[in-house]
């Protein structure tokens, strides 16, 4: 923030619309900043008039395929400024959601895609900082929308576009699934772990549903919900992260309902301060 207000330092041409970027502090690359995009387009495959006619006839939507891209950039900070280099590409499916672990002992960045998988990718080794594909999964034949590691970076909690919570574990053989929890409608926009208990887990969806899980449980659904309370679909949700005990309890979401609330966990019933546009 200079002092006539927020200064660009860079900017950079995505080709196509960006849709997540997630920084990291790698103990090897500094900084290490990732960008996610995403594309659709018509695919024709229109082999005579013939062919369209009948598919005009039976209201058929053109065929598309989404395209995604994730590129690197290293930042640093010199003379006063900021510099962003591009280091790396990589084309994939449309990139919905990506998330960083924690640096132990090196970052790995974790994928939700359009193709409905999640990918887990580190940072190479040598001279040059790229992502290297550590390995990849299929958590729903729709589209995986968000994601989120648990706080001792072992599992992955990926919500979808079916309304399912997929939690993953993430271990030397690759990627495993633990447990698909139901609860939602329709798409989970959302989900969170409490960033002070692994085994606690939230997810909000467009049917303004709240849900909380507890993975030390069997049952496959919420042990307690909210549903009265969003107007508009559960769009995002954060967990404090602050390492003092006091306010472990706290939860924020935001909603198409153009509001962000702030949640005690242990009650359900109501949010316990509220913030509008």
């Amino acid at each position: 923030m200079g002092p006539a207000g927020p200064v660009t330092w860079y900017s950079f041409d995505t080709e196509y619309s960006a849709c997540s970027v997630e920084s990291c502090a790698s103990p090897t690359w500094g900084c290490v900043l990732a960008t996610g995009t995403y594309q659709v387009n018509k695919v024709d495959r229109r082999q005579s008039d013939a062919w369209e006619s009948e598919q005009d006839e039976a209201g058929d939507s053109p065929e598309t395929e989404r395209l995604g891209r994730i590129y690197l950039h290293k930042v640093t900070s010199a003379g006063g400024s900021i510099e962003c280099e591009k280091v790396f590409s990589v084309d994939c499916p449309a990139v919905l959601d990506m998330k960083w672990s924690s640096s132990d002992p090196e970052p790995r960045l974790a994928v939700a895609d359009a193709s409905g998988f999640l990918t887990v990718y580190s940072l190479g080794e040598g001279e040059t900082c790229k992502l290297v594909k550590c390995g990849n999964v299929c958590v729903t034949d729709g589209l995986a929308l968000a994601l989120e590691w648990s706080v001792n970076n072992d599992t992955i909690a990926v919500s979808d576009s079916k309304g399912c919570v997929t939690v993953v574990r993430v271990g030397g053989e690759g990627l495993e699934i633990v447990t698909v929890l139901t609860g939602h409608s329709y798409e989970a926009w959302t989900c969170c772990f409490s960033k002070h208990d692994p085994n606690l887990l939230y997810s909000g969806g467009d049917d303004c549903v709240f849900n909380f899980y507890d993975l030390r449980v069997d049952d496959k659904g919420p042990v307690k919900k909210n549903s009265k309370t969003h107007l508009m679909g559960v769009t995002s949700m954060v967990s404090n992260s602050q390492a003092s005990c006091e306010r472990e309890w706290e939860l924020w979401t935001g909603s198409y309902d153009e509001t962000v609330r702030v949640w005690d966990v242990r009650n359900v019933r109501g949010e316990v301060e509220i913030g509008r546009r």
